[in-house]
């Protein structure tokens, strides 16, 4: 399986809200591609991997930034309620996922000052 079918299960799961067995279904029609949910995984966990280095360059790029902008509204993990919290710099973005309201995920990429 090339790298455009692994961006593809990321994209179709985490952008467009697939879930794993949608995602292996759409493969299949569409592209004749055959993947078990469990390859639709793995190959999701091998995407963050090799996405950590840019995560990690993005929120150093919003925590340098002049201005940052936070938000957070309600959000959902495993059916239970949680924050989603945005941060807004001049040239970037990053967001947290958190079960609490709290300033902690703020704190935590920008530090206390």
């Amino acid at each position: 399986m090339g790298p455009n079918a692994h961006a593809s299960m990321a994209l179709l799961n985490k952008e467009l809200g697939l879930s794993r067995g949608k995602v292996k279904r759409l493969l299949e029609i569409l592209f004749e591609i055959h993947v078990s949910r469990s390859t639709s995984c793995r190959s999701m966990l091998r995407t963050a991997d090799r996405l950590e280095d840019a995560d990690t360059q993005v929120r150093r790029t919003v925590r340098g930034s002049p201005q940052v902008v936070g938000d957070e509204t309600g959000w959902r993990v495993d059916g239970r309620g949680a924050w989603f919290h945005a941060f807004a710099g001049l040239t970037a973005t990053c967001y947290e996922v958190d079960a609490t309201r709290s300033i902690g995920p703020a704190e935590q990429l920008l530090g206390i000052d």
